[in-house]
């Protein structure tokens, strides 16, 4: 007898211990900065936070695409990429922030500042009601401790703070997929009107999605599928789902189209176009072509970062059904997985890859990151919490305020040097600046918000020829031979009595890497006003610093 008694108190104390842990982790779920009824605010000053901490160049698109098109549409000046001339993109998402700009131009409240940071807090808004959407998604379907866990793991990811305050398309997919999620009919075992209704929703968000980034379409073709296989059977039921499905989409679809059609000044169906362009003719290569495992070998990898491990072992625990305590639950969780699947296999097919394109997956990757965090004791919850919020503050102060923070410190620079030469002169003659650097470097027009010439090197690929003829692009004439561009280009004007002429460019900005191939041609006309760190890790065409050389003012050098 008392040998049995003592081989029950392991097992006991065990219990005992885990209870504890339990204990432990809702106490994190129930108190404190992380309870329930805080998680709106801390989100939001979270997202809030990033603007300031967020001051580098990621993508192009970013500015070239939303930001440029906008302060094109309400200031009447600004640079329109070859996209738009042949009809490649929607107008809808520019749309948006010129209304925003207009509101700004109103109330004369149209600062550089204001121009730049009022899109960003919006869509830091938009992002942060995504967050609690994609909280409430997981607490309705998992409960409310997985929940806490997946929006901590979310809180704490280095791309999504990198992103979520970024006038990025991809950055307004990745919210658009969070209320998605929300509105998705799950549990078709609700009343019929209610899944009319949340079907109605998630059609109109995944329309608007696929409108504004086609290839979205692969993240929710998997979810419509296993919609109308549950109703297969009911005849009469998918009939009428099928048409509500199909109106929306086809409404939705008429309506941006109708948008372009007003701003365009034609009927232009920019997802033909796109599909054509990328698909058809192939030339989204043109800006690069990764292998087709990158997106698995390189693009989760870093988009995850430090919750590698722990997403990892989140997909196990699901696969081993280790989670499972219901049949929902069972099929919430294998359709993140299948979408995650169609998703990245889709994106593996076209050539031309980049991490952003995966921005939308990342949080169902905090999702299954929150499964793991959730499964551990005590011990090691506050070991992965540590983990996860000092490795990925290092990455988003590096990548937030240092790697490539040159751009937006250049334009800056050129931004109050314009304002400075206009307020003595009511229009600048010549060329204000001349970008020798990779196309799309730097934000451009909205960032210097004034109307003065600018050039930089374009890169379009070959509009004509479709890729069937040799062509080389502005880009890369120069660097084949900088000198001889600069002759043609530049410097034509340069004569023996005027060895520097009024219509050179007043600035002429380039990285560390060209000045030995360009200061030889101009060091007689300019000097060296500017310079500003940008990278430890350049590569290609870029550099370590950015130069701003400024020509001198008087004629005689």
């Amino acid at each position: 007898m008392s040998s049995a008694v003592h081989k029950r108190r392991p097992l006991l104390q065990k219990q005992q211990d885990d209870e504890k842990d339990d204990a432990a982790s809702n106490s994190i779920v129930n108190y404190g900065p992380f309870s329930e009824s805080n998680i709106l605010y801390w989100i939001l000053g979270l997202r809030l936070v990033s603007i300031p901490l967020v001051q580098t160049y990621f993508a192009p698109d970013e500015y070239w695409q939303s930001l440029e098109v906008a302060h094109k549409l309400v200031y009447g000046y600004g640079f329109l990429t070859w996209e738009w001339k042949l009809g490649l993109r929607s107008y809808l998402h520019p749309l948006a922030i010129a209304v925003l700009f207009f509101a700004f131009k109103y109330t004369g409240l149209d600062s550089v500042s204001m121009l730049i940071n009022g899109p960003r807090i919006c869509q830091a808004v938009m992002s942060t009601f995504a967050d609690v959407y994609f909280y409430r998604f997981v607490k309705e379907h998992f409960g409310k401790d997985l929940a806490i866990w997946t929006t901590l793991s979310l809180c704490t990811s280095w791309i999504w703070f990198y992103c979520a305050s970024r006038t990025l398309m991809n950055t307004v997919e990745t919210a658009l997929a969070c209320f998605a999620m929300y509105y998705y009919p799950w549990n078709l075992g609700m009343k019929q009107s209610e899944v009319t209704w949340k079907i109605s929703k998630f059609t109109v968000i995944t329309s608007l999605s696929v409108v504004l980034r086609p290839t979205s379409a692969a993240m929710w073709a998997p979810m419509y599928v296993w919609l109308l296989y549950k109703y297969f059977r009911h005849s009469t039921i998918l009939v009428k789902m099928f048409l509500k499905i199909a109106v929306l989409a086809l409404l939705t679809l008429a309506i941006a189209t109708f948008v372009d059609r007003m701003i365009y000044g034609r009927w232009v169906f920019a997802h033909y176009h796109f599909l054509h362009f990328n698909v058809i003719t192939g030339q989204g290569t043109y800006f690069g072509r990764e292998p087709w495992h990158w997106y698995v070998t390189e693009g989760i990898p870093v988009i995850t970062g430090p919750h590698l491990p722990l997403v990892a072992y989140g997909v196990y625990l699901t696969c081993r059904k280790r989670i499972i305590h219901s049949c929902r639950e069972k099929v919430v969780s294998t359709m993140l997985l299948v979408i995650c699947g169609s998703t990245v296999f889709m994106y593996s097919v076209p050539g031309h890859k980049e991490h952003r394109y995966l921005l939308n997956l990342v949080p169902i990757l905090c999702f299954f990151s929150g499964i793991s965090m959730r499964s551990f004791n005590r011990k090691w919850k506050k070991l992965a919490v540590a983990w996860l919020v000092v490795t990925n503050l290092v990455m988003v102060l590096y990548f937030g305020l240092v790697h490539q923070s040159a751009p937006l410190k250049v334009v800056d620079f050129l931004q109050k040097r314009a304002k400075s030469d206009l307020k003595y002169n009511t229009e600048l003659t010549g060329q204000f600046a001349l970008f020798l650097l990779p196309c799309h470097s730097t934000p451009y027009y909205s960032h210097i918000h004034h109307n003065v010439s600018m050039h930089f090197l374009t890169c379009h690929p070959d509009l004509e020829g479709y890729g069937k003829r040799e062509y080389i692009d502005e880009q890369d004439t120069f660097y084949k031979n900088p000198k001889q561009w600069l002759d043609i280009n530049v410097l034509q004007s340069v004569t023996p009595s005027n060895k520097c002429p009024d219509n050179l460019p007043k600035h002429i900005i380039m990285y560390d890497n060209l000045l030995p191939d360009v200061l030889p041609s101009i060091s007689m006309c300019y000097a060296s006003c500017f310079t500003t760190f940008h990278t430890h890790f350049p590569e290609g065409k870029t550099g370590q610093n950015m130069w701003v050389y400024c020509r001198f003012p008087n004629n005689d050098g």
